[in-house]
């Protein structure tokens, strides 16, 4: 026992994303070993995809819609998507419909989900939105920010994430996620020791009124003050009043690891993407809903919108064809719309701000463009889709299978941009 507990004394205040201790062994493969890196002075650029809630109802069962839903946040995650959007494509019910040679017992547990307000059957949109918010938040906020809720039944079938915000109680960093639990102890600003040392009846009165003086001002201070569970040991308050079961990002008061886990730490609220525009960490991806593949755009969060979209469809050009020339140095912004003279072929631009893919479901994105009532009005249809995006490319020419599934084109895209993205993505920093 006295082992353990020393074990676990020795691993606090380890510091997030220090590079892993050498062995005299030679290679140690026993743990993973790739941690996150922050980027020296920020990142502003961001990467983004889309991807239409009907993949869910594509499948059958609440098991592989869980598993589904799984594998886009483990693709997002691996390749530091900032923001997952969930559109409507116009397919999410099309094949949610029970059939006449349904297995009885599958229908009567469909309809007993229903019930229970399970959404894999009637609102696919809303219920990956839910299962890949629940699999961005740190592990120990979950039950006070998401409960029990029948989406989430079979959240023990979800792979873990482990990205650089999901924290471990001993991990020390500048950022870390945390809810507000109610209004912060008067303890926590009692101001400290006692009287000067005067043993006379003027000087206990003195003392004695000194006391209740730091007693009432702590009690204010208090009022103003919310504590805040971020999964350390140590209590942790911000000096603002806040609701309970709010969720916030922080920024600690300090740089360095408090030296006991009873150690009281102040911390200031920040924008949830100060970790990354401001301490250059990959904090996870943000989840959003939109109504239609138009308000995908319409709806951006950031400023100016998205200056780079990219529409996937086995009808495009080949994904490689669009790449800038590996090896180049970054020109002025008149050479950015590089084409190739020989293919005609328009090239991605050397930097962008901000990125997102698209991707279709079982019709593809032919079909979302299709059911958009914005886009028909502009002129754009079924025939017409790839003028719905700066890029429309095939991810696999050539592909031996039929189809290739939803969760399975996030993998190859993703990986198809992601030296474009790293490399020629981070001189927009430069160049900023």
């Amino acid at each position: 026992m006295a082992t353990h507990q020393n074990s676990k004394k020795r691993k606090r205040g380890v510091v997030l994303h220090q590079n892993p201790p050498a062995t005299s062994n030679g290679l140690d493969t026993s743990k993973p070993t790739a941690v996150f890196k922050p980027s020296a002075g920020g990142r502003q650029w961001t990467l983004s995809i889309a991807v239409p809630g009907s993949i869910v109802a594509s499948v059958s069962t609440p098991d592989l819609k869980a598993r589904l839903a799984s594998q886009i946040a483990r693709a997002a995650s691996v390749f530091c998507v900032d923001e997952i959007v969930v559109f409507d494509d116009g397919q999410s019910h099309a094949n949610t419909a029970p059939s006449s040679y349904e297995d009885p017992r599958r229908a009567y547990l469909r309809q007993k989900d229903e019930e229970e307000g399970y959404e894999g059957y009637t609102d696919p949109d809303h219920y990956l939105f839910h299962v890949l918010s629940y699999m961005e938040c740190p592990p120990y906020l979950r039950k006070e920010l998401f409960g029990f809720h029948k989406n989430l039944e079979k959240a023990g079938m979800l792979h873990s994430l482990d990205l650089p915000h999901h924290l471990k109680a001993h991990e020390w960093c500048p950022y870390r996620e945390g809810v507000t639990i109610g209004p912060a102890s008067p303890h926590s600003y009692d101001g400290g020791g006692g009287g000067g040392g005067e043993d006379d009846a003027t000087a206990s009165i003195a003392t004695k009124k000194q006391k209740r003086k730091r007693t009432a001002d702590g009690a204010a201070a208090a009022a103003s003050a919310t504590a805040v569970h971020t999964g350390l040991p140590n209590p942790v308050t911000v000096p603002i009043s806040i609701p309970p079961t709010t969720r916030l990002t922080l920024r600690f008061d300090r740089s360095d690891p408090p030296a006991s886990p009873s150690e009281p730490l102040t911390a200031t609220p920040v924008d949830p993407a100060a970790p990354r525009t401001q301490g250059g960490y990959y904090w996870g991806y943000s989840v959003r809903q939109a109504a239609s593949l138009s308000a995908v755009y319409t709806d951006c969060p950031f400023s100016g919108g998205y200056d780079v979209s990219i529409g996937t469809s086995e009808r495009g050009v080949p994904l490689s064809s669009i790449l800038p020339a590996p090896g180049r140095d970054v020109v002025d912004a008149d050479a950015d719309a590089d084409t190739d003279a020989e293919a005609g072929t328009a090239k991605l631009p050397r930097t962008f701000n901000h990125l997102i893919l698209f991707f279709g479901g079982l019709a593809g994105l032919e079909a979302a463009v299709e059911a958009d009532a914005a886009l028909r009005e502009r002129g754009i249809g079924k025939e017409s889709a790839g003028e719905a995006f700066d890029y429309w490319v095939n991810l696999v020419p050539g592909q031996g299978s039929r189809t290739i599934r939803a969760e399975e084109a996030v993998w190859c895209g993703l990986m198809g941009v992601a030296g474009y993205v790293q490399g020629q993505g981070r001189a927009a920093e430069v160049e900023g």
